[in-house]
């Protein structure tokens, strides 16, 4: 299952995501993407379920190498 998943996910590699929504109650992302290769374009949504960890990073200069300090609450 694993070689399929990295395959599905490797295919969508390049793509623009449109929208997302992350449901932080139901620990939940789903991204809706487009996906251009050549003259051709696809649609795709994307669901992920049971995520632990979110993050997003800023590709700006070199703060884009600086990772935000996790905190955790027990």
């Amino acid at each position: 299952m694993h070689n399929n998943l990295e395959g599905k996910l490797s295919n969508l590699w390049g793509s623009t995501i449109l929208e997302y929504n992350m449901d932080l109650f139901r620990n939940s992302l789903e991204m809706k993407l487009r996906l251009r290769d050549g003259e051709n374009e696809s649609f795709h949504t994307l669901n992920l379920r049971n995520i632990s960890t979110a993050y997003f990073l800023n590709d700006v200069g070199d703060f884009k190498y600086l990772f935000p300090e996790m905190e955790y609450l027990e």
